[in-house]
């Protein structure tokens, strides 16, 4: 009997131990979830406010590009003007 429970003993304790093994494990898997997720967060963060960046870049273009668009349009308008004055 003795040896019974000796035997369960270490049975109680293997699986104690396989059991404390696995919690382990699993609670490292986690943390370096924990730290995948922060990670992509922080680079979706950095990509978002590029993409920020970005749209505020096209909108400056499409002003300056609109202004353009205005100044040829003048510089266009004195070209017709001054030709109509040498047609005189």
């Amino acid at each position: 009997m003795n040896d019974e429970a000796t035997y369960l003993k270490i049975i109680i304790l293997g699986v104690t131990l396989g059991l404390s093994i696995i919690a382990f494990l699993l609670k490292r898997a986690i943390s370096q979830q924990d730290k995948t997720i922060e990670s992509h967060g922080a680079a979706l963060a950095a990509l978002q406010l590029e993409q920020a960046r970005d749209r505020s870049s096209i909108n400056t273009l499409n002003e300056k590009f609109g202004e353009m668009k205005e100044y040829i349009k003048e510089i266009k308008d004195d070209v017709k003007q001054l030709l109509r004055q040498g047609n005189r």
